[in-house]
């Protein structure tokens, strides 16, 4: 049996400040009049290559850092390139080092899968201990601004859920989704440490991200299951 389960995230208000362009990309983020040092991880995502084309371009960002395993063709002259695994033991620590040296004022986490996999644990280890490795490493420098890509999918398909879903809404996710699952755990992870943290914390929604870059884009996921 197949069943499509679609949401696009319209009417959802983005948790923090609504403005997530105005947020990467603020020229009052550095007091000493430069402009911001922005890292990204998954960078070789659709919306990391679109958001690194756009920030190597933006007059108020003095550099840009990709975190990942290769740098996309959508670099420019300013941005600077480390090979990171965030499944790897020890890559909070060397994430750590890499903010401390490149001063890194705001940190975009998209190091998450665009579509669902076989390879399972794989995917855990990416999204759920590359998430914990990315809060630690934060933890370490002291950033000042993380930003974290989340998807309406945590709130799932279900009869009882309103027209327009507002951040209050329960994580109910999927039942036996693991893609799901796994992105319900990292936007709690993040929620915990945002409770004791004095870093400014967004968690973002796929079409808010899309918004702020101009693109269109619509969260489709098909799960097909025998009977």
């Amino acid at each position: 049996m197949t069943g499509d389960h679609a949401t696009d995230g319209s009417g959802l208000a983005a948790r923090g400040e609504s403005n997530l362009n105005a947020r990467v990309r603020s020229p009052r983020a550095r007091a000493d009049g430069r402009g911001r040092a922005v890292a990204i991880t998954g960078a070789m995502t659709f919306l990391g290559r679109s958001l690194v084309r756009l920030l190597a371009n933006a007059e108020d960002v003095s550099r840009v850092v990709v975190v990942d395993l290769e740098n996309p063709d959508t670099a420019g002259p300013s941005t600077t390139f480390y090979a990171v695994d965030l499944t790897q033991p020890g890559a909070d620590a060397r994430l750590a080092e890499i903010l401390q040296a490149e001063q890194i004022d705001t940190l975009v986490h998209l190091a998450f899968l665009e579509a669902p996999t076989a390879a399972v644990g794989w995917a855990h280890e990416l999204e759920s201990l590359g998430t914990m490795h990315v809060l630690h490493a934060c933890h370490k420098h002291g950033l000042a601004h993380l930003i974290v890509l989340s998807s309406a999918l945590v709130y799932g398909p279900h009869a009882d859920n309103p027209n327009y879903l507002g951040e209050e809404r329960p994580l109910r996710g999927m039942h036996g989704a693991p893609f799901v699952a796994d992105k319900i755990d990292v936007e709690q992870q993040v929620q915990r440490w945002e409770a004791t943290s004095f870093t400014g914390v967004g968690l973002d929604r796929l079409q808010d991200i899309a918004d702020a870059l101009g693109i269109q884009i619509r969260e489709t996921i098909t799960y097909a299951s025998s009977v």
